[in-house]
């Protein structure tokens, strides 16, 4: 099966990658240019021949979650129902980066440090890029947001744990493998 998840950016693309490659997982990840929902239906068209199944992440960020899910319904209806079908969409809460927060493990591995304690809600944190930096930089380390830094944290992270503390991460591994 064939899998082309659109995620919002780089630091995605790289979490995503090591995460199919973990599943061993063929997966495609294309950026959303721009964040915008309405050129879903032209992305997704446009690579129509060449995947069996589309996986849409969107960070809820500063959106109210209603709002995304009203905009990608638009987004389902101007598809042909096969494509409907076939398509998938998932709201990350708020960030990526809570997936990364929800294996704290896997950050002490990433940036050889020994970060003290756990995060057991890292998708109620308003801005978990933001919690990250503050956290690493406690330890006297940094985070820039990048494919590199994505792929790395993933490629450390526990699969199991990161799904029992963020719901959005588990819904994402079943949409990877349900056929």
């Amino acid at each position: 099966m064939s899998i082309l998840v659109l995620s919002e950016g780089m630091t995605e693309r790289g979490a995503i990658r090591s995460i199919a490659s973990k599943l061993r997982i063929r997966v495609r990840v294309n950026p959303m240019h721009g964040n915008r929902l309405e050129k879903l239906t032209g992305t997704i068209r446009a690579h129509a021949t060449g995947y069996d199944k589309f996986i849409v992440l969107k960070d809820l960020h500063t959106y109210q979650e209603d709002t995304l899910r009203r905009r990608y319904n638009d987004v389902l209806r101007a598809l042909d129902t096969h494509f409907r079908e076939r398509t998938k969409f998932l709201i990350v809460r708020h960030a990526i980066e809570a997936w990364f927060l929800a294996d704290i493990n896997a950050l002490n591995r990433t940036y050889n440090c020994r970060i003290e304690g756990e995060i057991t809600n890292p998708e109620e944190i308003e801005d978990p890029a933001e919690e990250l930096t503050r956290l690493l930089e406690r330890y006297g380390k940094k985070y820039i947001k990048s494919e590199k830094a994505g792929a790395r944290i993933m490629e450390e992270a526990d699969l199991d744990k990161v799904s029992e503390k963020a719901p959005s991460f588990r819904t994402f591994l079943n949409y990877l493998m349900d056929p």
